[in-house]
């Protein structure tokens, strides 16, 4: 699996990139090619012709589709390294493509760093990860959406990096929690705005209570005496005998 370095001197892996595409020698061929509707004409991009083409001006999704398609085609005979039908080795075109989608990912990982706190070289470094890995998938024949396959397989590496922090989100309401062991199989829980507290039972003998009283409730009988109930043994009655209930008439 091919990755780029978490951090180079405090340098996260999108600006690595930037400043291998702008200091570095630039790849071979020197341009996307892309042909003009109707006229037939072909014009050469530079790589940022190319990021001003996809990002700053209104272009049909099917055009857009077409550009990027080309540079995937074009990373992926840099990946392969053979020569062009002109002769001319193809290079520099796996890092131009992992820099156009820049643009398309900061948001999306912004977003993953303030709700997580993942940290934001490992988010780029893993979203470059799996860019390389989609490229690798593609083969020599890149599909169309190529462009949203690459987006895609960046994000899914991203959010890989959530699923053990995610697990570790404090609930909002730890009493509704709290509270389920203590209650019957068949007792609602209180939903918030309920105006209902709950109070763990200090002994056994009070939660027999309690229970007891749910159930009268339950069953439209009045609640029981307490001071009926202080005449019955509490420790050697055993669960299921009977219980008196004083019924109402």
């Amino acid at each position: 699996m091919t990755t780029i370095p978490l951090s180079a001197g405090g340098t996260t892996a999108f600006q690595l990139l930037c400043r291998e595409v702008s200091t570095g020698p630039g790849p071979r061929p020197a341009g996307v090619a892309v042909t003009w509707a109707g006229g037939g004409a072909t014009a050469w991009l530079s790589p940022a012709e190319t990021r001003q083409w996809l990002y700053d001006l209104p272009r049909e999704a099917s055009v857009r589709r077409a550009v990027w398609r080309h540079v995937v085609l074009l990373a992926g005979r840099d990946r392969c390294g053979p020569p062009d039908a002109g002769g001319c080795s193809v290079a520099g075109w796996r890092t131009v493509m992992l820099w156009l989608a820049v643009p398309r990912l900061r948001a999306a990982l912004h977003r993953v760093q303030c709700t997580f706190g993942v940290g934001r070289a490992d988010l780029e470094s893993s979203a470059v990860t799996g860019m390389i890995e989609q490229l690798a998938a593609f083969g020599s024949n890149p599909p169309e959406n190529a462009d949203s396959l690459l987006v895609g397989a960046a994000l899914r590496h991203c959010w890989a990096l959530t699923r053990p922090i995610g697990h570790e989100i404090s609930v909002a309401d730890i009493g509704r929690l709290a509270a389920r062991p203590y209650e019957g199989s068949a007792a609602r829980l209180a939903e918030p705005g309920d105006g209902m507290s709950w109070q763990p039972p200090a002994a056994g003998a009070e939660l027999e209570g309690i229970r007891l009283g749910a159930l009268a409730v339950r069953l439209g009988l009045p609640k029981p005496d307490a001071r009926r109930r202080s005449g019955a043994p509490s420790g050697r009655h055993r669960v299921g005998l009977p219980f008196p209930i004083e019924a109402g008439r």
